[in-house]
């Protein structure tokens, strides 16, 4: 039942859940780096834009317990990934993958502690495009059948860009 609810309700519930509502999907490719080269795996990824913020939900097509969802809120200029609030704390752009169009803010959590996820890189009309991890893997999120390669190249582009911030 909470398969069912979670892969054909659940877009549903945040179609209602604002007083006016839209809709898109896409197709997105999560670049992991656990160790070594970045593993593709691919994501349904569902914007629902509300009066009260926008939800970026990314429904794994391989594995339920990896899907991930993002809340932002335009009027804080602040994100809401698990339990966690992050603001943002600065702006890039990237030139690879047709990304060069878009400016993403660099949002840091605003709770700290060791093993805390962040920094997280958004941009509301793309969506999610990076989060690192201190303590896990890092996700490079591209558009679909984009290459390994270029997960790599923007990962140090924005791991420079974060170094330089502290």
């Amino acid at each position: 039942m909470y398969k069912l609810f979670k892969h054909h309700l659940l877009p549903f519930y945040f179609i209602l859940a604002g007083c006016t509502s839209t809709t898109s999907t896409s197709i997105r490719e999560f670049h992991v780096f656990a160790s070594g080269k970045p593993i593709p795996e691919t994501f349904e990824m569902t914007e629902s834009t509300k009066e009260d913020g926008v939800s970026y939900y990314y429904l794994s097509l391989s594995d339920d317990n990896k899907d991930v969802e993002i809340l932002y809120d335009a009027d804080k200029l602040g994100l809401y990934f698990a339990a966690d609030q992050y603001l943002i704390k600065n702006t890039a752009t990237f030139k690879e993958s047709g990304l060069e169009t878009f400016e993403f803010g660099i949002y840091s959590n605003i709770q700290k502690y060791n093993d805390a996820t962040g920094p997280i890189i958004f941009n509301a009309d793309y969506g999610l495009l990076a989060i690192l991890n201190s303590h896990g893997p890092d996700v490079i999120v591209l558009p679909n059948n984009t290459s390994s390669k270029s997960a790599e190249t923007i990962r140090r582009q924005i791991n420079s860009i974060v170094y330089n911030l502290k």
